[in-house]
Order: C-alpha cells, then structure tokens, then sequence
C-alpha cells in the first residue's frame, strides 16, 4: 500500500505566504482537518465526512494524538491512517471511540465507507483527510466537507463545528508532497478570525 508522506506533509513547504488564504468551513476542499477530535472519560466526538461530488471519491485520513505521554509530558504525536470511499454525495458518520468496524448487514456493500480504526482511550488531537485516486495518490478534487460534534459524557452538553476545508488547485502532481501556498493548494491563513460566543 503506498502511503502517502502526507502524514504531515502539511508541514511542508509553506514559505512566504502572499496569497489571499481561501479555507473555508462552508465550500468543499479537497483537504478536510477537523483541529479537535477527542475521546476520554469525560467526552467523544461524533465525525461526518461528506462527498459532495456527483461521483464516487477516495479519501486517506490521518488521526494524529496530540495528547502527553504520562511519562515524558510531552505530545506523543502518534498517527493513525485509513482511507475511506464515499458514493455520490454520501456521508460517512462515525464515533471517534468507535470507529467503524466491519460492514454492518443491513448497509448495501456500495455504501458502506470502509474500516475506520477507533481512537485510543485518552485521545486528543485532530482528523485530516486528503482526497486521493483509487491509486491513493493525491488530487486536486473539491469535494470534501465535514462537521464534528464534541460530547461531554456527563453533563450530555455538545459542542458542533464545520471541519476547515483546503481548496485543491490545477496542477496537482499526485506524489506525497502536498505543496501549499498556492502550488498543489490554496494559502493557508496567516491569521484566523472567530467569533466567540
């Protein structure tokens, strides 16, 4: 299985940025990062990845853990991979704690995403996702979308949010470098703006 170095490629080559940034949270990309995914005692996280293509897609997604490790305190920044495959204008819904395991028996197998691994117990740190081929090479397709529901355990009380989407730009070479600042994909911003309720 070829995988892509995209791991965090993402750190990549974002020299000077003079682009205007394009991320967005409402226009499909064909980079998808959801920042806070987490699963403990006290909460999970319910994901929604969409196509929002009129065809079949591929995508490879990269859990990556930000949580301290208990005996060095630092991030263990471990990464898990798994790629899924969306139908036309099909959601995927999981559990981070869950994942999705083996096709369920009432899902047609045409709509069923894949295996989706489940996050370890303490998990804390983000869900990217990059649209590839069947090839698992990288494309510039706009098609990716998605939200997250962060749940307390307890107190049952949710926190939703949009996952920020890349936008993909002609000229894609599909190796496993995926170049920003737009080469493979728009700029990403140098600064981010929210409104805090």
């Amino acid at each position: 299985m070829k995988r892509l170095g995209l791991l965090l490629g993402f750190a990549l080559a974002i020299a000077a940025i003079t682009a205007e940034a394009e991320v967005s949270t409402d226009q499909p990309g064909s980079i998808l990062i959801f920042p806070k995914i987490a699963s403990d005692q006290t909460q999970d996280t319910i994901i929604q990845v969409s196509n929002a293509a009129g065809v079949q897609i591929f995508a490879r997604c990269f859990y990556i853990n930000g949580a301290l490790d208990e005996a060095s305190g630092q991030p263990l920044w471990s990464v898990t991979n798994f790629q899924i495959t969306l139908t036309h204008q099909q959601p995927a819904v999981w559990v981070a704690s869950q994942g999705m395991p083996t096709q369920p028996p009432d899902r047609p197998k045409d709509l069923y995403p894949g295996p989706i691994p489940p996050v370890s117990v303490g998990f804390l740190g983000e869900l990217r996702c990059v649209v590839v081929t069947d090839n698992e090479e990288p494309t510039s397709r706009n098609v990716l979308t998605g939200e997250a529901t962060v749940i307390d355990r307890i107190t049952h009380a949710t926190r939703k949010y949009q996952g920020i989407t890349v936008p993909g730009l002609p000229g894609n070479n599909g190796d496993n470098t995926l170049l920003l600042n737009d080469v493979e994909y728009s700029t990403c911003p140098r600064v981010l703006l929210f409104n805090h309720f």
